[in-house]
């Protein structure tokens, strides 16, 4: 019989999975809505959208409790990993509004 902690652990791990699928058609259907109505253009619209996103990645903080016990600055680690998120979506974005994809999304 699996471990109960095991199990709670998986549990959170797919509620986490699903919360951050969520998130991301959340995401990219704002930066959608947000491209057709700023600016003059979806790309300028597009554009704006992103860079509101960054300004507020920027002022993520977080510390976590390390194996250790001591608390750690994990904001650069997590802004990175939201920024990987951001791109998605703003290639998603790109792809709904038939924009050409940039250097960042493209990959």
């Amino acid at each position: 019989m699996p471990d109960p902690k095991t199990l709670k652990f998986e549990q959170e791990l797919l509620n986490t999975k699903a919360i951050a699928g969520g998130l991301f058609a959340i995401v990219t259907d704002l930066m959608v809505a947000h491209a057709k109505v700023v600016g003059n253009s979806p790309n300028d619209g597009l554009l704006h959208a992103r860079a509101v996103a960054e300004e507020s990645l920027a002022k993520l903080e977080a510390e976590v409790r390390s194996p250790t016990g001591e608390f750690v600055n994990a904001g650069p680690s997590i802004r990175a990993r939201v920024r990987v998120v951001l791109d998605a979506a703003e290639s998603n974005a790109r792809h709904m509004l038939a924009l050409t994809p940039t250097s960042s999304t493209s990959n």
